[in-house]
Protein backbone atom coordinates (compact mmCIF):
# COMPACT_ATOMS: atom_id res chain seq x y z
CA UNK A 1 0.00 0.00 0.00
CA UNK A 2 1.39 3.31 -0.56
CA UNK A 3 1.40 6.35 1.68
CA UNK A 4 -0.63 9.49 1.45
CA UNK A 5 0.37 12.84 2.40
CA UNK A 6 -2.31 15.38 3.03
CA UNK A 7 -0.46 19.04 3.08
CA UNK A 8 -2.62 21.52 4.48
CA UNK A 9 -4.38 19.41 6.98
CA UNK A 10 -5.05 21.87 9.57
CA UNK A 11 -7.64 24.01 7.66
CA UNK A 12 -11.32 22.86 7.50
CA UNK A 13 -10.85 21.02 4.16
CA UNK A 14 -7.80 19.35 5.09
CA UNK A 15 -8.79 17.82 8.27
CA UNK A 16 -12.01 16.50 7.16
CA UNK A 17 -10.35 15.20 4.03
CA UNK A 18 -7.53 13.54 6.56
CA UNK A 19 -10.01 11.83 8.75
CA UNK A 20 -11.92 10.41 5.73
CA UNK A 21 -8.87 9.12 4.06
CA UNK A 22 -8.11 7.15 7.43
CA UNK A 23 -10.94 5.45 7.14
CA UNK A 24 -10.84 4.32 4.31
CA UNK A 25 -6.72 3.58 3.65
CA UNK A 26 -6.01 3.30 7.61
CA UNK A 27 -4.59 5.36 9.85
CA UNK A 28 -0.99 4.05 9.32
CA UNK A 29 -1.21 5.27 5.57
CA UNK A 30 -2.23 8.38 6.12
CA UNK A 31 0.09 11.31 7.28
CA UNK A 32 -0.70 14.75 7.77
CA UNK A 33 1.21 18.19 7.52
CA UNK A 34 0.95 21.90 7.90
CA UNK A 35 2.45 25.09 8.18
CA UNK A 36 -0.12 25.96 11.24
CA UNK A 37 -0.66 23.51 14.42
CA UNK A 38 -3.94 21.26 14.20
CA UNK A 39 -6.25 21.09 17.05
CA UNK A 40 -5.87 18.24 19.46
CA UNK A 41 -8.68 15.94 17.98
CA UNK A 42 -7.08 15.68 14.87
CA UNK A 43 -3.45 15.52 16.32
CA UNK A 44 -4.89 12.52 18.40
CA UNK A 45 -6.43 10.61 15.84
CA UNK A 46 -4.24 10.89 12.89
CA UNK A 47 0.02 11.28 12.44
CA UNK A 48 0.49 14.79 12.06
CA UNK A 49 3.59 17.27 11.80
CA UNK A 50 3.69 21.00 11.71
CA UNK A 51 6.19 22.64 9.87
CA UNK A 52 6.59 25.85 11.72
Amino acid sequence: MEKILVIGAAGQIGSELTLALRKIYGNENVFATDIKDAPKDIKNRVRFSCWM
